[in-house]
């Protein structure tokens, strides 16, 4: 399957991204350790955003879950 690091725009120059922390972290550490990664779909936000800023965090779950989009949807349309 394919993911993306869970990002954001980057405050200094909108034309890159920088990786929202500590959410890549726990990503790249589980990809290290071999450990299962639980893909959920990408959030909205009312305003159209992806939900992925790092503003708002919820408790921790027991496995982390990670939003984005697999290799198997098409969203090209």
């Amino acid at each position: 399957q394919f993911l993306t690091v869970p990002r954001e725009s980057y405050a200094g120059d909108a034309n890159r991204d920088q990786l929202v922390q500590p959410d890549a972290g726990k990503l790249f550490t589980r990809l290290r350790t071999d450990e299962p990664v639980t893909i959920t779909a990408a959030r909205r936000d009312p305003a159209g955003g992806t939900g992925n800023s790092g503003e708002a965090r919820t408790p921790e779950s027991p496995a982390p879950t990670f939003s984005g989009n697999t290799a198997d949807e098409d969203i090209c349309g």
